[in-house]
């Protein structure tokens, strides 16, 4: 049994001041960084949109699509075509019959040897996901993933020539750091390529 003056002598804090957690709202777009991976196809891909959009509102942009022929992420690519249809969807890229001319895609491949899918740069994006979907697999086991890398550089030097110059990106899907890591030649030559490409690696 309490006594009433026990009762009485109990005080309680006010409520108000409550410390309440940080609120995490959906909408909110966290934009990715250059040469940071993400685990997943799916939380690459998300990433894309805010990354593009930035680039684009910079000036006209040129996106390599850098593709993993081998049989571990076959079932990730259709996942990420599909996701893709919907990035595209977001930039208003499917929203007219023109398109978004000052987006420019090329898609390459890479597994044993290393290829072009697209035969020349779009900004057809359903001819972009069409390419992706119809990579073939290499179960050679092989993944030259470094010399993928410096081929699309290679390629895309041709959007950055001239006053009508475009923003570069280069994104790579694989989940194997690939057979040729040691034909990297130096750290300061991964630098200078970064310098002049924007590449963004998604595992």
């Amino acid at each position: 049994i309490l006594q009433d003056e026990l009762v009485s002598a109990v005080e309680l804090p006010a409520v108000d001041d409550l410390p309440q957690a940080a609120l995490n709202d959906a909408a909110v777009v966290v934009k990715g960084s250059a040469g940071v991976g993400t685990t997943g196809a799916s939380g690459a891909v998300d990433h894309l949109t805010a990354e593009i959009e930035a680039s684009l509102a910079r000036g006209p942009t040129a996106v390599c699509w850098v593709f993993d022929r081998s049989v571990s992420l076959s079932a990730q690519r259709e996942q990420i075509a599909s996701r893709l249809e919907r990035v595209f969807d977001e930039l208003g890229a499917n929203r007219s019959a023109a398109n978004r001319p000052d987006l420019k895609n090329i898609v390459v491949a890479f597994g044993e040897s290393v290829g072009l899918v697209t035969k020349h740069p779009t900004d057809d994006v359903h001819e972009v996901v069409k390419a992706i979907r119809s990579i073939p697999v290499d179960d050679s086991g092989v993944e030259k993933t470094f010399e993928a890398i410096r081929m699309t550089a290679q390629e895309a030097k041709k959007f950055r020539r001239g006053t009508g110059g475009r923003n570069v990106m280069i994104v790579v899907f694989t989940d194997e750091v690939g057979n040729d890591a040691d034909t990297v030649r130096s750290e300061e030559h991964t630098s200078e390529l970064q310098s002049q490409f924007r590449i963004s690696y998604a595992v």
